[in-house]
């Protein structure tokens, strides 16, 4: 696509556009996608506190097999969430190294 097109503002990462395209260096469009992930993963043990700290007032009340599910599902929560963010996080790497070798190769 040729033309002038802006790039929306996306607060403190502020993407540039590239004269010609249209579109803002692959560089700068996964800074942002990681930022995103790099957050989730901050979020990511929530499950596993919230689960642990169940369980614990489970086991001092005596319901064993309950705190034993509780803490199950919360592992499993943690898996599919950890799962999940690094399978994102292993696309925008592929995309931002496949953006990288196409620009490089219009270069050429």
């Amino acid at each position: 696509m040729r033309g002038d097109i802006q790039a929306p503002d996306s607060g403190k990462n502020h993407l540039q556009e590239v004269k010609g395209t249209g579109e803002a260096p692959p560089e700068n469009r996964s800074h942002t996608l990681r930022n995103v992930i790099r957050s989730g993963r901050a979020v990511v043990v929530a499950p596993l506190i919230t689960g642990g700290y169940q369980a614990s007032t489970l086991i001092a009340t005596g319901q064993y097999v309950g705190a034993l599910k509780c803490a199950a599902a919360a592992g499993g929560a943690l898996l599919v969430l950890t799962i999940f963010l690094e399978l994102a996080d292993a696309f925008v790497e592929f995309m931002r190294k496949r953006q990288v070798a196409k620009a490089r190769d219009k270069g050429s």
